[in-house]
C-alpha cells in the first residue's frame, strides 16, 4: 500500500512492553551474548493494532536486534490470555481490561476512533448531518468481545441499526469503503483515506478512546 509506518507514542510504548518481555525469556537470557535482545519471542496481537501499532515497534526492535526473531501471531483476547499462561506467546496485545493474577497486564495507551462514511454513502455529501440522519443508517460492527461490549467502543445507551457484523476490526475499513455501511473505525486507519478524501469523519462523537493493554506472564 507504500503506508509508512510510523512509531507513534503508542508504539514507543508497546516496544518497552515488547524490550521487558523479551529480556525475561529464559530462552533469550540462555542466548546472551553481545546482543541481549536474541531469539524468539512469540507476539499475539489483535485487530488494528497488528499493522498500526504492534508491527512498527516490532520493525524498530528488530532494526536495532538483528538477532531477535519475531513470530507475531493473530489471537483473540481469551485466546492470547492462555498462551500467555501456558508459555505458548511471550506478550499480548488487545483492547479489553481483562484481570488474571498469573499475567502482569499494562495499559499502554489509547486509540481515538470516530464514526466514517465512504464516498459512495449517502451521508457523504451532507454537509453537516445530525446525529438522528447519521443513525437511520445501517451501521457494520465488530462481535462483541470477552466482556461482552461491542469492541468498536459503541456506547451502550444509544440505539443503532447494525446491518453487518464482523470479526476484526480492520475488516471494517473495507465495509466502509464500500459505500453499503457506516462503520466505527480508530482515527489511525482512517487518516490516509481521509487526507485522500475516500472517507469522511461523520460529526457523531460518541466514541471514548480505545484502551490498549500489553500483557505478559509474572
Amino acid at each position: 500500500t507504500g503506508r509508512q509506518l510510523v512509531l507513534n507514542a503508542a508504539g514507543r510504548r508497546l516496544q518497552e512492553s515488547l524490550t521487558q518481555a523479551v529480556d525475561s525469556l529464559e530462552m533469550s537470557l540462555k542466548t546472551l551474548a553481545a546482543d541481549p535482545l536474541a531469539g524468539p519471542v512469540r507476539i499475539a496481537t489483535i485487530g488494528v493494532l497488528t499493522d498500526y501499532v504492534a508491527l512498527p515497534a516490532i520493525l524498530e526492535l528488530k532494526s536495532s536486534h538483528p538477532n531477535l526473531m519475531p513470530n507475531l501471531l493473530l489471537r483473540s483476547t481469551q485466546d492470547a490470555h492462555e498462551a500467555l499462561v501456558r508459555g505458548q506467546v511471550e506478550v499480548a496485545f488487545y483492547y479489553e481490561a481483562l484481570t488474571d493474577e498469573r499475567l502482569e497486564i499494562t495499559h499502554l495507551g489509547e486509540l481515538t476512533a470516530g464514526v466514517y462514511c465512504s464516498t459512495t454513502h449517502p451521508l457523504f455529501k451532507k454537509r453537516k448531518p445530525t446525529a438522528k440522519q447519521i443513525l437511520e443508517f445501517e451501521f457494520s460492527v465488530p462481535q462483541s468481545g470477552a466482556n461482552g461490549r461491542v469492541q468498536d467502543g459503541w456506547p451502550v445507551e444509544i440505539e443503532r441499526k447494525v446491518g453487518m457484523r464482523i470479526s476484526m476490526l480492520s475488516t471494517n475499513l473495507e465495509v466502509c469503503l464500500s459505500g453499503q455501511f457506516i462503520t466505527v473505525l480508530p482515527d489511525i486507519v482512517a487518516k490516509q483515506y481521509l487526507k485522500d478524501k475516500k472517507l469522511k469523519r461523520l460529526p457523531l462523537d460518541v466514541i471514548d478512546p480505545i484502551p490498549v493493554y500489553g500483557a505478559r506472564r509474572k
